[in-house]
């Protein structure tokens, strides 16, 4: 059974050397219209997108938002901070996922 989502993603403070792999891993993961550049208020880049599509396989909004954290954790090479609002389509209001450095911590350990 699918669920119908839209999914909008926010990376910050990654190397700017990796942001094509970072652009290519979130489209890899979600049909997001584009990955684009933008700005902070602390005029740090920011690549942000949204989407619509579907969560299969009785993914959880959880499992999406760590499969995509830890495929642009890789894609970087490092933690930076990945944040997914995630928007049921067919049931709203939406919910925030942030990941942390804990969270990059633990996905590391389990690299070992």
């Amino acid at each position: 059974m699918s669920r119908e989502y839209s999914m909008q993603i926010t990376v910050s403070k990654f190397d700017v050397t990796r942001k094509q792999h970072i652009r290519k891993a979130c489209m890899n993961n979600w049909e997001f219209e584009e990955i684009s550049e933008q700005s902070d208020v602390a005029d740090e880049i920011e690549l942000t997108g949204q989407g619509e599509s579907c969560l299969c396989n009785g993914e959880s909004e959880d499992a999406f938002v760590d499969r995509i954290s830890h495929d642009i954790w890789k894609a970087n090479g490092a933690f930076c901070p990945v944040e997914v609002v995630a928007t049921y389509l067919e049931d709203l209001p939406c919910e925030v996922h942030t990941r942390g450095k804990a969270d990059y911590a633990d996905w590391k350990k389990g690299l070992k």
